[in-house]
């Protein structure tokens, strides 16, 4: 049954991913809703993309890049020349393809655990735990002991 609240959280969890927005969006702007949470779990997040706006006149422009302690995990995946592009459109090509993106999910989570490196942790308070004021980007979600998802904020979806 917990297996079941947490496959239904991580579904839940994975977003449309975009690559391209108008509006723009402060920095911190983002949250991420949790449901069936578990009270005292933790819940570890990790920002793997960043999403930076920039305004040039009457127009924003978007771009997406790889946070630096990351780019070893796409480096292994897709070749030492990898660019922040083709990062984001392989994680944006697999938005509709549960069981990929899921593979993806537990493969990064591998990854962040066997180089030792630690996303923010999050204690959950009931059955459902906001994270806000997160920058926009793409978040890898491990809830511990659970089923890893990613998600995605941008500017005309800043809550996943």
């Amino acid at each position: 049954m917990k297996k079941k609240r947490i496959l239904t959280m991580v579904l839940a969890m994975i977003m449309m991913l975009t690559t391209l927005a108008l509006p723009a969006a402060a920095a911190g702007d983002g949250s991420i809703n949790l449901t069936n949470t578990v009270a005292g779990k933790k819940y570890e997040l990790y920002r793997i993309v960043n999403l930076t706006m920039t305004e040039t006149g009457d127009s924003t422009l978007h771009e997406y890049t790889i946070v630096p302690e990351y780019l070893g995990f796409f480096k292994d995946l897709l070749g030492d020349e990898v660019t922040d592009a083709q990062a984001v459109a392989y994680v944006s090509a697999m938005e509709n393809r549960g069981t990929d993106i899921a593979q993806f999910a537990e493969d990064m989570k591998k990854y962040l655990l066997d180089n030792g490196l630690e996303g923010t942790v999050v204690t959950a308070a009931g059955t459902t735990t906001l994270i806000e004021n997160l920058d926009l980007g793409y978040y890898l979600l491990y809830p511990q002991g659970g089923l890893t998802a990613i998600c995605s904020m941008t500017s005309t979806a800043k809550d996943a």
